[in-house]
């Protein structure tokens, strides 16, 4: 009770603390602390209180009086209660996912030409797309790409150079990497199927010419580069012609366990392209002869050592 006191003090102190210059003032009302307070207040405006919530979850999971049953009861709800006060919140008629408007506030920072709403929507398709076709490993480094979540230095308000090694003028940042020299050349040479373009926009899956073999080829793309980059930054950095082969053994990882993902990259790794439509897979036939290129992709694809790829010596 003495810290919620504390807090709530806290919180009294940063609303009402006027007299900081104004760059700073719209810096403190907009902090973390002050945000989760506001979802709070309009949560109980909605019907919706976090309280009643735990003292429900506690009350329906609570199997005996003792402190230890407690103290479990307590750990369960603590693991529930977001989801709970979430799916709360969406049954309310006040509320519901707004994920357009979240889709145009974070690609403005990427100032893409053209219409946000359009652009929003059209990305919004082509998300639901993937998520059919893509394993979740490559769903999640796309929309950490599209949520500026890479731990770059960029991000963290720092200076950094590109980790690859390109240039000492290039900054270590999204809009960088998607157009590095060495990523750039792998690139075009290796996935022959997404062109010699190598632009933000079709980083970020919003050319209007790619076909759905080549969103999902850029997708894995995405994962293997973000995967890279993450290499690199924490073992240290490695001999520049390492990697176009670091990129492929990722983009096989990504494409791993998934028919549809694995025959678009073995269409682009060949320069090929496949005719056949993902919208509505086609199951093959029992009893076909010749080679399947799926089957023979997974085995090309399998993971050295436990699913980790080595640093080389030397």
């Amino acid at each position: 009770m003495g810290q919620r006191r504390t807090l709530n003090s806290y919180i009294f102190h940063l609303e009402s603390n006027t007299s900081l210059p104004i760059k700073w003032l719209q810096w403190i009302q907009s902090s973390p602390i002050l945000a989760v307070n506001q979802a709070v207040r309009d949560a109980n405006l909605m019907g919706v209180g976090a309280e009643q919530i735990k003292q429900d979850l506690l009350t329906k999971h609570l199997s005996g009086d003792d402190e230890d049953d407690r103290r479990k009861a307590e750990w369960r709800v603590k693991k529930m209660i977001q989801r709970a006060c979430y799916d709360e919140l969406l049954k309310s008629n006040s509320v519901g996912p707004a994920f357009e408007l979240r889709l145009r506030c974070k690609l403005h920072r990427f100032n893409i030409e053209g219409p946000d709403g359009t652009i929003a929507r059209m990305l919004m398709k082509r998300l639901d797309f993937l998520a059919r076709h893509v394993t979740p490993r490559v769903m999640a480094a796309r929309i950490r790409t599209l949520y500026n979540g890479w731990c770059t230095s960029q991000r963290f308000r720092q200076e950094g150079t590109c980790l690859f090694g390109c240039s000492l003028m290039m900054s270590d940042s999204i809009e960088h990497y998607a157009c590095c020299p060495y990523t750039r050349s792998m690139r075009e040479n290796v996935l022959k199927l997404l062109g010699k373009h190598c632009t933000l926009k079709r980083f970020l899956l919003l050319e209007r010419s790619y076909t759905d073999e080549q969103l999902i080829v850029a997708a894995l793309y995405n994962y293997a580069l973000y995967s890279a980059v993450n290499q690199v930054r924490f073992t240290g950095k490695v001999n520049e012609h390492f990697y176009t082969s670091m990129i492929v053994e990722h983009l096989k990882i990504g494409a791993e366990g998934l028919g549809s993902s694995t025959m678009a990259l073995y269409h682009a790794l060949e320069g090929t392209s496949c005719s056949c439509h993902y919208r509505k897979a086609s199951k093959r036939k029992r009893g076909t002869k010749g080679a399947n290129p799926v089957d023979e992709m997974r085995a090309r694809t399998r993971p050295k050592i436990g699913g980790r790829i080595l640093r080389p010596t030397g």
